[in-house]
């Protein structure tokens, strides 16, 4: 058991928090006393500092705040875009990173996302210069690609909020273009020393050709789809070779479950033979899929937990591993330093049927709920179900 103090600036005046029997795996965190003062954990509260309110955590977990790192949250705008706080802090997650539904073009209207939700919300700006605004297939004229200039001009005019490149390679998306929108994200993000994420799906173009191009700390989301012809694996279940080439040079592997993109075959495979490689666990929640099969990050989280990933290295996946790949600045932990974005969740005996994105099916036996989203030291939702 161990004690999480929450120190919150009220009007100029700090009021303390004390968490109670929280259950704490983090690495180096587990059974000590976390303390955070304005909105960030410290080590050591001062003699004179008294704490003013108790949340109980009995029973429940205590993380580091969840970041799921592929949304798409362009609500009223993008096609698909959902309510940041409906699939963020109402779900347990204190971070959200929008991939693509924005670019150059019309990144002052997804300021308006960023400035007026509760959620932590940043954006990967899609390389197409109207993201997903005007279609779904937004690399098939290269003409309508931005330029460096233009995305250099939108980070600067909203620093801090830009946190990579968003490109999508599936044939419905590229037409005829293959990887030539990747080539020239490179240069762009290569020049502003940004990562690239890169979904991939229905050839062309075929991995083999692309995976080869991406740099260390770039992100390859939906890298368990189970398409065919088109899949990280071999029939043996061995990565192909431009995969196995990728991760080991640093390429980080994303879920991004979606509609058509997980599958949970490959994510098996992948896990009993490449467990020891980092990847990361993403949604790519949108108004199609929240009902099913995706429905938030935590279920989504439960779907992986029934591979019987170690519960501190399945927590990475949402925590550690994305803010580092991200830059994200004192985020991912709860050492002292970091932010107090936190979420306590409970993992609950639950018997279910679920399906992947190709309608197979699995059984869970446990199933992860989100209890509180605390955003900067404030209880910001909670569960009162």
């Amino acid at each position: 058991m161990s004690a999480l103090f929450l120190i919150e600036a009220i009007g100029g005046i700090q009021v303390i928090s004390k968490i109670i029997n929280a259950e704490i795996v983090e690495e180096g965190i587990q059974g000590s006393e976390i303390l955070i003062r304005d909105g960030y954990i410290v080590s050591e509260l001062e003699s004179d500092e008294i704490v003013d309110n108790i949340i109980d955590a009995q029973g429940h977990y205590v993380s580091s705040g969840f970041i799921d790192s592929h949304v798409h949250v362009f609500e009223h705008m993008a096609l698909n875009g959902i309510n940041a706080d409906d699939i963020g802090i109402r779900m347990g997650v204190t971070d959200v990173i929008d991939a693509g539904s924005t670019g150059s073009s019309d990144f002052y209207e997804f300021n308006k996302v960023i400035e007026t939700s509760q959620t932590n919300v940043h954006a990967l700006i899609n390389i197409a210069k109207k993201g997903l605004v005007a279609n779904l297939h937004e690399l098939r004229d290269m003409n309508d690609l931005s330029d460096r200039e233009e995305i250099e001009e939108t980070i600067a005019q909203y620093p801090n909020k830009i946190i990579g490149i968003k490109v999508r390679l599936s044939a419905s998306v590229v037409g005829d273009n293959g990887v030539a929108p990747l080539v020239e994200a490179i240069k762009i993000a290569s020049s502003l020393e940004l990562p690239i994420m890169v979904h991939i799906g229905n050839p062309p173009p075929y991995l083999p050709d692309v995976f080869p191009l991406l740099r260390s700390g770039d992100i390859v989301t939906h890298a368990f789809h189970g398409k065919k012809d088109n899949t990280i694996l071999t029939k043996e279940g061995d990565l192909i070779a431009e995969a196995k080439s990728a991760i080991d040079r640093g390429v980080l592997f994303d879920v991004g479950h979606g509609s058509a993109s997980f599958g949970f075959e490959v994510f098996g495979r992948f896990i009993q033979k490449y467990g020891q490689y980092d990847f990361s666990t993403s949604t790519d929640l949108h108004v199609r899929n929240v009902d099913g099969p995706v429905y938030s990050l935590m279920i989504t989280l439960s779907k992986l937990y029934s591979y019987n990933i170690p519960l501190n290295s399945l927590l990475k996946t949402v925590t550690s591993i994305p803010s580092k790949v991200f830059n994200m600045k004192n985020k991912g932990s709860l050492l002292p330093g970091n932010k107090a974005d936190i979420t306590i969740f409970s993992i609950d005996k639950h018997s279910i049927t679920l399906q992947d994105s190709l309608g197979v099916e699995r059984e869970l036996f446990y199933l992860f709920n989100a209890q509180k989203t605390i955003i900067n030291g404030e209880v910001v939702w909670e569960n009162n179900g």
